[in-house]
């Protein structure tokens, strides 16, 4: 890529261009359809995804709910340390 980007830099004559076009639409390609291992939205592996059953599923909701809780009394209480806001924490 970088001897690419290099050679973009000079003018470049339209047939060029096109060669130019090609490699980075190829690139692209490979990268749509090469698997992942980066995590997906729910913080689980792609490739491990569909291995997942509905209550496999269900429990990681619910360990994201109980971490997002956390978090949010976590912050609450920063708030209230930084700014000595008396908040109200849910206790659960």
């Amino acid at each position: 890529m970088q001897k690419i980007a290099e050679w973009a830099e000079g003018d470049l004559e339209p047939k060029d261009i096109k060669i130019l076009m090609d490699a980075l639409s190829q690139v692209h390609k490979i990268n749509l359809t090469s698997p992942s291992d980066k995590p997906t939205e729910s913080g689980i592996a792609a490739e491990l995804l569909s291995y997942f059953d509905t209550e496999q599923l269900h429990e990681w909701s619910e360990l994201e709910a109980q971490q997002d809780a956390i978090l949010e009394a976590v912050q609450a209480y920063k708030l209230e340390q930084e700014q000595g806001i008396k908040s109200i924490r849910k206790k659960g």
